[in-house]
């Protein structure tokens, strides 16, 4: 188990990319924060299976585009879990449509969530992850 006694936060690891990666490191020995934005039923069962390995899961909703909600994550995970050593931004995504049909809106939402989300991630988790 490389990754024993560390702890990892997975962004949008409820479902998809973000839960496979969440079980990979919990294969590894990672304790793991499964982060969600609107599927809870998805994150239970991902944490779920991450118990089963005998890892420690933490479920925390957050939207990660906001500063506050990125800093409670951060916080609240620490808190329960005791420290932080691994970040995974995957939280992403871009509307399934043509890309010439995307809108100014769209495009911004996607801005917000594939760049702005990753600098508001690292810059709260990086204090904890230097302990």
């Amino acid at each position: 188990m490389r990754l024993a006694n560390k702890v990892a936060l997975v962004t949008g690891s409820s479902r998809g990319i973000g839960r496979e990666i969440a079980l990979g490191l919990a294969r590894e020995g990672a304790d793991i924060i499964v982060n969600y934005h609107q599927r809870e039923d998805a994150a239970r069962i991902t944490a779920k299976e991450i118990e089963d390995m005998g890892r420690r899961a933490l479920v925390v909703q957050a939207g990660v585009t906001v500063s506050a909600e990125v800093k409670q994550l951060v916080q609240t995970s620490v808190e329960k879990l005791g420290r932080l050593d691994i970040l995974v931004n995957n939280a992403g995504a871009f509307p399934i449509k043509p890309f010439p049909t995307v809108s100014e809106e769209e495009w911004d939402r996607v801005m917000d969530l594939d760049l702005k989300s990753v600098f508001l991630c690292c810059r709260e988790a990086l204090a904890p992850m230097r302990q």
